[in-house]
């Protein structure tokens, strides 16, 4: 059974400026709560089907190094960007959707957990929370770094 968490922001900024900073892989250390790189497997523009390897530090379990890979799947301009995580035991489906509304741009960001093992759905229910917070954590510096690129 699919998990989603939804969190999302108002930044003031133009529509074309926060898709282009959202769906730029490279740039997502810069808002992340938690130490991260992200590289692509073959350099060029990013389009459905571009590969990136994922290094992040796991805080939930004792700050270990974790490793997933990134494919893009979703690349509509300056609308939405969705891309999917997976480590081998699970999956994440990542979505940006992006809209006008007054005060500036909405972010909604989705993850989607599409696969997971069986403790996740013993453990999950304890972390949901921690996790919420540093998801909106995340889109409150996304917010910051938009609007001072504005500014």
């Amino acid at each position: 059974m699919p998990l989603t968490i939804t969190v999302s922001t108002v930044a003031n900024t133009t529509q074309q400026h926060a898709f282009e900073y959202v769906s730029d892989l490279s740039h997502h250390p810069d808002w992340a709560m938690d130490q991260m790189t992200i590289e692509p497997v073959v350099p060029g523009p990013v389009r459905v089907g571009s590969k990136f390897k994922h290094a992040g530090i796991e805080p939930f379990f004792g700050g270990r190094l974790h490793h997933m890979n990134v494919t893009v799947t979703d690349l509509e301009p300056s609308a939405r960007f969705g891309f999917d995580t997976e480590d081998g035991l699970v999956e994440i489906h990542h979505e940006f959707r992006l809209s006008q509304e007054a005060g500036g741009i909405c972010i909604e960001r989705q993850l989607t957990w599409t696969k997971r093992p069986l403790a996740h759905y013993l453990i999950f229910p304890m972390v949901r929370g921690s996790v919420q917070k540093r998801l909106e954590g995340a889109q409150a510096r996304l917010k910051e770094r938009l609007e001072a690129e504005r500014a």
